[in-house]
């Protein structure tokens, strides 16, 4: 189950259950419309009511889909600015969303690219209530006659094959699974698990406990980011590996517990996102011991001067280079959406209001809480 999935597990997809009463709810609406503003009757006014209830209902469904896109581009841009923002050199205020993209932190870059691509899966499944209308188009360009289900099945032997199969009602049905089917493929088998997916869970347990975290909880994101990166989770035979990294993970954990500020989840998702934390040589596998020792001075750097120093030093070192990077339209189409979901949301309800990051995610999973990390097996 992908981060996407399970973020939506218990909002999303129950949202989703009420959504498809939108569907009788409209057309019974659209029934009374069309005759009493149209004055159509019979199979004309189901026609005009059913092609009615479709189109509310698309849209309902992509005014959802708007709904989450900006909860999760929210979450997202609120675990990966700052340490985006230090590794570009860039203030914070300067940040736009598509940021992300040109990035090298792989929890940031790699949650970026997702979201796009699921919104293109969501709304595709949002569209496929007008499936109907456009196998009706179809049918009608072909010649073959389009009719309900109802005369097809009292008069069997006056339509072919494929009219038992392609009619009107079950043109609706095929609407349905079709949509139900790229939604649940997208979500389950295009986006995998991710590094910032691993973050949000830490995040959730933190919250939900009040507990200090240990070495296994960084474990999880770690291990996630080395696949956001096309690398291969350090499985528990490789125990020297695994010996190696405990000790960088606990001492991230012990910054981490001391709750002075100088070491949180930013500074974690930049030592981590950006392989400052790494035990092995360009392959991949062969431990270096180099590697480990670069990877506790760039804690204690983090530690010592914050990512704001990081910042000031990277932003002098941007000045000094020539500026090649111009956004693209992919680009200035993700930052308005993102801008236009956040004011929408925003002026639906303020920031402080909204809920905790775990309260959109799941119900509460005792074999996740903090301690442990199971996901990463999962």
């Amino acid at each position: 189950m992908t981060y996407f999935h399970y973020y939506a597990t218990t909002s999303r997809n129950l949202d989703r259950v009420f959504q498809y009463g939108v569907f009788p709810l409209s057309q019974a609406v659209g029934s009374i419309v069309a005759n009493k503003y149209f004055g159509l009757t019979g199979d004309a006014r189901f026609e005009a009511s059913a092609n009615i209830a479709r189109w509310l209902s698309a849209g309902a469904y992509s005014a959802l889909t708007s709904t989450f896109f900006a909860l999760e581009s929210e979450l997202i841009n609120d675990n990966t600015r700052d340490a985006v923002s230090a590794e570009l050199g860039m203030d914070p205020s300067e940040f736009k969303f598509s940021d992300l993209r040109r990035s090298s932190n792989a929890i940031a870059s790699k949650a970026y690219t997702d979201i796009l691509r699921m919104q293109k899966y969501r709304y595709g499944s949002d569209a496929m209530f007008l499936l109907p209308i456009a196998m009706k188009g179809i049918s009608e360009a072909s010649g073959v006659s389009w009719e309900r289900s109802k005369k097809v099945r009292d008069n069997p032997d006056n339509y072919s094959y494929a009219q038992h199969i392609f009619n009107g009602h079950n043109a609706w049905d095929y609407g349905i699974y079709a949509g139900k089917a790229a939604y649940w493929g997208g979500e389950t088998f295009f986006v995998p698990k991710s590094g910032h997916y691993e973050v949000v869970k830490l995040l959730e347990n933190l919250q939900s406990t009040g507990k200090d975290i240990v070495a296994n909880d960084l474990l999880g994101v770690y291990q996630r980011t080395r696949t956001d990166r096309g690398g291969d989770i350090i499985e528990s035979d490789d125990k020297a590996s695994l010996d190696a990294l405990r000790p960088i993970m606990q001492k991230m954990a012990s910054e981490y517990n001391k709750h002075d500020g100088k070491l949180g989840i930013p500074e974690i998702v930049y030592l981590i996102g950006l392989g400052k934390v790494n035990l092995h040589a360009r392959d991949g596998k062969t431990l270096d011991p180099q590697a480990i020792a670069a990877s506790y001075a760039e804690i204690d750097k983090v530690v010592s001067i914050g990512l704001k120093g990081i910042r000031e030093e990277n932003r002098a070192l941007r000045k000094s280079q020539p500026n090649t990077h111009a956004r693209s339209l992919t680009d200035r189409v993700a930052d308005v959406a993102f801008a236009t979901a956040q004011t929408v949301l925003g002026a639906v309800r303020g920031k402080s209001g909204r809920k905790r990051p775990e309260e959109y995610i799941t119900a509460r999973d005792p074999g996740e809480l903090t301690s442990y990390n199971y996901s990463i097996n999962r």
